[in-house]
């Protein structure tokens, strides 16, 4: 693959094969409000297999959004770091 190609990959599949590479523990929520936990083994165009104690294939049309698990900071923001700094 050239690096055009890579420039251009969608941003679904880099964002979904960076989750699948870091074996990444995810929050999938479905259209109709359940949430799945696990980390991404495989995805296609239409679908997702998602790992956990059961392995579980997704439709892509099904799921409302896609979360890291471990989505905490450990550093604050540069505007709320700066904000700090000013108070001192």
């Amino acid at each position: 693959m050239n690096e055009t190609t890579k420039k251009n990959k969608p941003l679904q599949e880099s964002f979904l094969n960076e989750l699948r590479k870091n074996k990444t523990r995810v929050s999938v929520f479905m259209v109709n409000g359940i949430k799945l936990d696990g980390h991404i083994l495989s995805f296609d165009q239409f679908s997702i297999m998602l790992g956990g104690k059961v392995d579980q294939l997704v439709y892509k049309q099904k799921i409302s959004t896609i979360a890291p698990a471990d989505h905490t900071r450990s550093q604050p923001a540069d505007h709320t770091r700066k904000h700090k700094e000013r108070e001192r």
